[in-house]
């Protein structure tokens, strides 16, 4: 069975990139990362180089990190790991990161731009939102429940292993569910090693 991915609010950030102390550069950085927009040049080359981070006392950079929700920052073994399952999907934009004050770059990470967008696979009748079983104005963006059930149609997602609901717009009107990431078994028992520090897990059902 697939999963949905929410923000694990219990835990708490241990690394702090600078980019988050300017709104207006992280908007028009890392804004369309987020989003699922396609990215160009012109906003790579807002990227801050180097990728200036501050970490919590006592704590090192893990290899996943960056916030609850996407764009996730990764390392070489992450980026690997997403590679191996769907080679080509996923685009993996290389940052040059440095903790604060420091002379010498850290080992080799990337931001996950999560661009594969499912539409219409979630069964809106049978999935339970914040009013009920097949109450929603998907206009809106869906307001998935946490506490399921979430059901999915599973002709669309046969073969994927981590996708988005939709695509975000700058400004809203973008797709229903743009926010909501899912991702299959295999994905899940990857990630086992590092899904308690951004994510928590729900199980969905597939008809």
């Amino acid at each position: 069975m697939p999963f949905h991915l929410k923000p694990n609010r219990s835990t708490k950030a241990t690394v702090y990139p600078l980019i988050d102390q300017d709104k207006a550069l992280r908007n028009a950085f890392l804004g369309p990362i987020w989003r699922g927009e396609k990215v160009d040049e012109d906003i790579l080359n807002r990227k801050p180089d180097p990728y200036v981070v501050e970490c919590a006392k006592g704590q090192d950079i893990s290899p996943i990190w960056g916030g609850a929700v996407f764009p996730w920052h990764i390392d070489e073994e992450v980026r690997n790991l997403v590679e191996g399952l769907e080679p080509g999907r996923h685009n993996f934009i290389p940052i040059r990161v440095r903790l604060k004050d420091a002379m010498t770059d850290e080992r080799p990470f990337y931001l996950l731009h999560v661009t594969t967008a499912l539409r219409g696979s979630i069964i809106i009748e049978k999935t339970r939102f914040a009013d009920g079983i097949g109450k929603t104005d998907i206009t809106g963006g869906g307001q998935l429940s946490a506490s399921g059930p979430i059901v999915l149609k599973s002709s669309m997602i046969e073969g994927h292993h981590l996708w988005r609901g939709g695509i975000g717009k700058y400004g809203g009107g973008g797709d229903p569910f743009a926010f909501d990431y899912f991702c299959s078994d295999e994905f899940f028992e990857r990630m086992k090693p590092h899904k308690k520090a951004l994510v928590e897990f729900h199980r969905c059902e597939v008809q």
